[in-house]
C-alpha cells in the first residue's frame, strides 16, 4: 500500500478502508495525504452498529410495542390476531451464536 503514493506524490486524499495495513501503508506513502474512509465500508459498518443494537435492545423494544386493546377491537378483527411480539423469531447465524455465547459467558461471571 505504501509504494503506490510513494511513486505518486502529490496524492492529497486517500480513500480507504478501515483495516489498520491501509492505514499503516497509506500514511508511510503519504504522509500529509488526507485519509477518508469510503462510503461502502461506512454504510457496512452502521449497517453492523445498528443490527447489533437492535439485537442487543430486542426485549426493550418488544416491551415498547403498542399492544392492541383486543376489547375495543373485538377478539375477532385482524389486530386481533396480529403476531404478538413475543413470539418474532429470534436471529439465527454464526453472529447471533457468538453473541449468545459471549452473553452466556459474562452471565456466568
Amino acid at each position: 500500500m505504501a509504494t503506490w503514493p510513494a511513486i505518486h506524490p502529490g496524492a492529497e486524499v486517500i480513500c480507504r478502508d478501515r483495516a489498520g495495513a491501509y492505514a499503516e501503508g497509506a500514511t508511510l506513502g503519504a504522509p500529509y495525504a488526507l485519509q477518508i474512509a469510503d462510503r461502502h465500508h461506512l454504510l457496512q459498518n452502521l449497517g453492523q452498529a445498528v443490527e447489533k443494537c437492535g439485537a442487543a435492545h430486542r426485549d426493550c423494544l418488544r416491551s415498547m410495542a403498542p399492544q392492541p386493546d383486543r376489547a375495543a377491537v373485538g377478539e375477532n378483527s385482524d389486530v386481533a390476531s396480529a403476531v404478538e411480539p413475543h413470539s418474532l423469531a429470534l436471529p439465527a447465524g454464526r453472529r447471533a451464536e457468538q453473541m449468545c455465547a459471549h452473553h452466556a459467558l459474562v452471565q456466568a461471571c
